[in-house]
């Protein structure tokens, strides 16, 4: 038994050794199948060649842009009292994500405290009593507070009481006037600040491509070696004016 299983272990092996298999391939004239085979081998060859190398340029290497921007502010201004204010006291806050917020106008509203103030001159606040008074409405153009109900004395001559912003308050009672800013168009009264569109605008901008090796700045002269720039300005960082950005934006 032992001898058997040897002789067929040895004859296996030696087939295995010494033979090898090979492919028979049987030419059939079908022109249906074959014209179906070439057109997907077709449409498989353009697609690769045409939208994939081509069109997506799927050979290349591609990475997105790392980037980072830096923007400075510097000029001073002044308003209609020739008051002087500089970047720190209009540029608030100091630091916004791809913006910057400049502040051209302004209303001065000093020494208010929440409380209530009657809406003298507004119109459609004057009342007789607290049945003439709305109770929870918002009042637009005034220090945007909200009606109480109640009216400021009993008789002709009163006016709805508002809870906001009011100004002189007494202690003493809680009650107040309307700031002194408010009028018939309080939108357009405030302290226009002149001078603003002339301040210097300073960027930068650092980019890479990490996969690459490649890092620019637009504070570097490989950009454009050959351009001249006045000794006054910093090489490389794209200095403007903040009339002139708003202008091409």
């Amino acid at each position: 038994m032992c001898i058997r299983d040897r002789a067929e272990t040895m004859e296996t092996l030696k087939q295995g050794l010494f033979t090898y298999p090979s492919v028979r391939y049987l030419q059939v004239e079908a022109k249906c199948p074959a014209l179906l085979f070439r057109t997907l081998q077709l449409v498989v060859v353009v697609y690769i060649v045409v939208y994939s190398i081509v069109l997506q340029k799927a050979y290349q290497e591609y990475q997105p842009v790392v980037a980072e921007t830096f923007s400075k502010v510097k000029g001073s201004a002044v308003n209609s009292n020739q008051s002087v204010y500089d970047t720190i006291d209009l540029v608030v806050p100091p630091l916004l994500e791809n913006s910057i917020f400049i502040t051209t106008n302004f209303v001065r509203v000093n020494e208010t405290k929440d409380s209530l103030c009657p809406l003298v001159n507004v119109s459609g606040y004057s009342c007789a009593g607290p049945g003439d008074c709305p109770t929870n409405e918002m009042v637009y153009a005034t220090n945007d507070g909200y009606t109480t109900g109640n009216c400021s004395k009993a008789g002709a001559g009163g006016w709805c009481i508002v809870r906001g912003w009011c100004a002189n308050v007494d202690p003493s009672t809680n009650m107040g006037t309307l700031p002194d800013f408010l009028g018939d168009t309080p939108e357009l009264s405030g302290d226009v600040v002149d001078g603003v569109q002339d301040w210097s605008l300073f960027v930068r901008i650092n980019y890479a491509f990490p996969k690459f090796g490649v890092t620019l700045s637009t504070a570097s002269t490989q950009l454009d070696p050959g351009r001249e720039v006045e000794p006054s300005l910093v090489v490389g960082l794209r200095i403007s004016t903040v009339g002139l950005s708003l202008i091409h934006i």
